[in-house]
């Protein structure tokens, strides 16, 4: 098997696997329960929650919130920073689904909801951006990087920008193709929020992180007994918790030797791709994560093609996995790309534990599949 699409999810790791072993058999307590053993386990995750804000950079560990998933935490922060229909809530044009599809259902709520235009990579286009801000602007949330083309935003100009204008505004982000990929600092940065995922780092799916700035105050969604100080009330995902801690910890440290590993398979398959197909587009701009790598070609359908290479044992997709069971993307369009090559899109994205050899494999059978399918759909 060739998997190149981790940035739908990732493989669980083993040190992941024994970990949530340990804490789903062996300390599988209720870390709420009164008895020493569930203190302990109540221990573990004020642990994690302070190994986690050192990863990033926070100032303390009581800006670190577990939730369930990226999407609850963009919920989570869209929902509840939003109070008054008065609110003005800016997002791009190219935002995750958790996002776009969240600030939409406050706009037909009659929120006042702006969308910024974004530039041909997918970046958020930084003069639309401050040309929506108001003085009632609330929160502003854009993606660190964007989950079809990799472009990456530049955050601290953006929250520079937004406080400059309105400083009481809230910036936030979706992070969750950004950690483990590139080096985040949420102080540096200057954002009031930034959300991580976990499945895409190789732990479990149904855990994320939701930093929040010390004094930065958002209604909860769930409410309940009171975990997470309040912010997000159920019983604590221990086993969840405690492999997201882990694999943060090893896809950190080995953050400047997979992205090494990474560069090298990308350019083998774009130059590979380039020599071979004609009229290729590769989306991309000056500021991008090698781990994601978009390609338009205009010959064929996309679709079809990650049907082709799902015959052979190679997985690869057309965009987010969050939106492909509705067709083609938006993001293509929002990127200004003709229907032609929006329809012939692909997007590969790399692993640390990707190849070179697998990056051979896959241009043999990917090309060869592309010149039978731009041959048949010519006759």
């Amino acid at each position: 098997m060739i998997y190149f699409d981790n940035a739908a999810t990732t493989p669980v790791s083993l040190s992941a696997q024994q970990t949530i072993q340990y804490y789903n058999t062996v300390k599988f307590f209720n870390p709420s329960a009164r008895y020493n053993v569930a203190g302990d386990v109540f221990m573990d995750i004020k642990q994690a929650r302070e190994q986690m804000a050192n990863l990033i950079g926070a100032d303390d560990s009581s800006e670190i919130y577990y939730m369930s998933s990226g999407s609850e935490s963009d919920n989570f922060v869209l929902k509840g920073a939003i109070r008054s229909k008065k609110d003005r809530l800016i997002i791009s044009a190219t935002e995750h689904p958790a996002v776009y599809n969240t600030a939409i259902y406050l706009k037909n709520k009659g929120y006042d909801v702006q969308i910024a235009d974004v530039n041909k990579d997918g970046s958020v286009n930084i003069d639309s951006l401050s040309s929506l801000i108001s003085p009632d602007t609330r929160l502003v949330s854009i993606m660190h990087v964007n989950n079809e083309t990799g472009a990456i935003n530049d955050l601290k100009c953006i929250v520079e920008i937004v406080k400059s204008k309105c400083p009481q505004a809230l910036v936030h982000s979706d992070g969750v193709q950004a950690f483990g990929k590139i080096k985040v600092d949420v102080s540096k940065l200057g954002v009031d929020i930034y959300t991580i995922g976990g499945h895409k780092i190789h732990a479990p799916k149904g855990i994320a992180l939701t930093y929040i700035k010390r004094g930065v105050n958002l209604n909860p969604l769930i409410h309940g007994g009171g975990q997470e100080s309040g912010v997000r009330s159920s019983t604590e995902n221990v086993s969840g918790i405690m492999a997201l801690s882990i694999c943060a910890q090893e896809i950190v440290a080995n953050i400047d030797k997979n992205t090494a590993n990474i560069n090298q398979i990308r350019q083998y398959i774009c130059d590979e791709f380039v020599k071979n197909i004609p009229d290729l587009h590769i989306n991309q701009g000056d500021n991008y994560v090698p781990h994601i790598l978009s390609i338009s070609i205009p010959s064929i359908r996309g679709e079809v093609l990650v049907h082709c290479l799902e015959t052979e044992g190679i997985y690869i997709s057309t965009g987010s996995a969050c939106s492909t069971k509705k067709g083609i993307s938006r993001i293509p369009k929002a990127i200004g790309l003709s229907k032609q090559l929006a329809e012939g899109t692909i997007r590969l994205s790399f692993s640390g534990e990707n190849t070179l050899q697998e990056a051979q494999e896959f241009c043999d059978r990917a090309i060869n599949y592309v010149k039978q399918l731009g041959d048949f759909r010519r006759k």
